[in-house]
């Protein structure tokens, strides 16, 4: 009998900015850390340098959603589901 091994992980970003593949990045060089790939001081250090392109590697762009984008006030743009 197969046991199902599948687990999900929610990642929760929030910025004001973000570039292209910053949070497939971010996913990829979590998912290193979760397989003791790479250490807490790295991960940190890969952030902290805040470059395009590092070490880690990217998740697949399957099941990662973008659920909401706010703007400030003085754009102009609300949400009508508020």
């Amino acid at each position: 009998m197969r046991q199902d091994t599948t687990q999900l992980i929610y990642c929760d970003f929030t910025a004001d900015a973000f570039l292209t593949g910053m949070v497939r990045r971010l996913v990829g060089t979590l998912l290193l850390v979760g397989q003791k790939r790479l250490g807490l001081d790295e991960f940190a250090a890969i952030v902290q340098r805040a470059e395009k392109t590092h070490p880690g590697s990217a998740a697949p762009p399957h099941g990662l959603c973008l659920v909401r984008v706010n703007y400030p006030e003085e754009f102009g743009i609300f949400r009508s589901n508020e």
